[in-house]
């Protein structure tokens, strides 16, 4: 634990976000990294310890055991700790990572459809070819998708046991050189701790007596909105993992820059279009101008809490029976509320921003009426698409959900367009795919091409700023 006193008001520290239960800020101090003579870019997590002002489940307590006790190149580490304990506050000190994910997916530049077709201006992407927009786009959405899912497969191996429970693009930040940091452990939970372990957290779970309000929104796994005692929380991840990866092929929509920040800041969540129709991958209103913001839409909507996320999720997966369900019966909440029965529809009507030179052929699982490949149980057989990623882990029974470990290896990752990673970058797999990685193309790396694809967006005249 540091010696010295952390005092949120001190003008050396600036406010990056404040959130309902957290607060995080910024400052460039010395003393930490391998040059400890060295000032560096510093980000510190205030959350309180005062059971009273804690929201169920956050608990920063656990939240500093569990990331002091893990170790991984795509995952935030902890540099040091304050405890103010006048205020009840802990203070959390990390690495600042400068990108927020949801940045880069928020791009129009992060399609592998050029956008100047659908605006009333020209574009710097509009200078790129479709060739090359649909392999920076291919290389960049590989990768981060490798990262990610190294993260969860490290937390989830038997030797850790640990669910994050809020798997969604903000959690995830990126380096300038490319390299994701998954972040927020505030509702993680692990699976094989003891009470004993767990007498000072805020809020102990059993496994018997777990919280079900965890993950985001549109993010969360649908048994979770029934209200289980128990469940799978490793499953409820892999949910989470599909629905954030989708959001790479979600349709980016165009909002004016005027009104209410607040809605504009949950446009992703919205779902105002006939689910039976194809998107575009751009939505663009006819009022549209140049100081208006892109967004990227979510897979589901979870802005009309559990029933309509519900409703929007059998909207696209049809409603669970019988066979795509077998367990639904069983969740006490789903006998007391009848849905209409709705049949799934093709998850790729609903990701327009699928690599246009291969979606064509794509195996979309949902377009099957045989029970082994519908949209609730995977086909046995997996493609190399990132569609077929995406619909394993939308799967309805838990224990169907494609497994974070066995993503790694899934032919998409191996196969087709070359693993851009970050320089630097430790494999943990094996020969096969360390032969499949690259770390430039066209003589940029991934985090030159990650900065070309903000920079257009300045260009361009959009809005979203960075730090």
């Amino acid at each position: 634990m540091l010696d010295q006193d952390f005092d949120s008001d001190d003008s050396d520290f600036f406010l990056v976000e404040r959130g309902l239960v957290s607060t995080v800020k910024k400052a460039f101090l010395p003393g930490f990294g391998e040059d400890t003579s060295v000032p560096r870019w510093i980000a510190v997590k205030t959350a309180t310890t005062w059971h009273k002002y804690a929201k169920q489940p956050h608990d920063v307590i656990k939240e500093l055991r569990l990331l002091s006790a893990v170790s991984h190149s795509n995952i935030i580490n902890v540099l040091d700790h304050t405890y103010d304990r006048a205020a009840w506050t802990m203070h959390i000190w990390m690495p600042y990572i400068p990108i927020s994910f949801d940045r880069v997916l928020d791009s129009p530049s992060f399609s592998p459809h050029p956008y100047s077709s659908t605006l009333s201006y020209p574009t710097s992407n509009s200078r790129l070819g479709i060739g090359t927009l649909t392999k920076r786009f291919t290389l960049i959405t590989k990768s981060i998708i490798y990262q990610i899912l190294s993260a969860i497969a490290y937390l989830h191996n038997a030797s850790r046991n640990i669910a994050h429970r809020d798997i969604k693009p903000r959690n995830v930040l990126l380096t300038k050189e490319g390299c994701v940091k998954l972040i927020d452990f505030g509702i993680s939970w692990k699976s094989d701790e003891s009470e004993q372990v767990q007498r000072g957290d805020l809020w102990p779970e059993r496994p018997d007596d777990m919280c079900t309000a965890v993950s985001t929104g549109p993010y969360r796994a649908p048994e979770l909105l029934f209200g289980p005692k128990s469940y799978d929380a490793f499953a409820a991840d892999l949910w989470s993992l599909g629905t954030t990866f989708a959001e790479f092929f979600t349709p980016l929509e165009l909002v004016p820059e005027e009104g209410d920040d607040d809605e504009y800041d949950n446009v992703r969540e919205r779902s105002q279009f006939d689910p039976t129709q194809p998107q575009p991958p751009f939505i663009v209103p006819p009022d549209n101008d140049i100081d208006s913001k892109w967004y990227r839409t979510s897979l589901f909507n979870g802005r009309r809490g559990e029933l309509g996320l519900l409703w929007s999720i059998f909207k696209i997966r049809g409603t669970p029976t019988a066979e795509t369900w077998p367990g639904f019966k069983d969740l006490t909440s789903a006998r007391s509320v009848t849905f209409n029965v709705v049949p799934p529809i093709p998850l790729s009507s609903r990701l327009p921003n699928l690599p246009t030179c291969s979606s064509d052929n794509y195996y979309d699982p949902s377009t099957t009426s045989s029970i082994s490949g519908s949209a609730a149980v995977p086909h046995d057989e997996s493609e190399p698409s990132p569609l077929d990623l995406v619909s394993r882990f939308l799967a309805y029974p838990p224990e169907k959900r494609l497994k974070a470990q066995e993503a790694l290896s899934h032919p998409w990752i191996t196969c087709g367009e070359p693993l851009l990673l970050p320089q630097g970058y430790l494999l943990s797999q094996d020969e096969n795919l360390r032969g499949h990685a690259i770390t430039e193309w066209n003589g940029k790396s991934l985090g030159e091409l990650i900065q070309q694809i903000l920079a257009h967006d300045k260009d361009d005249g959009s809005s979203n700023d960075d730090e």
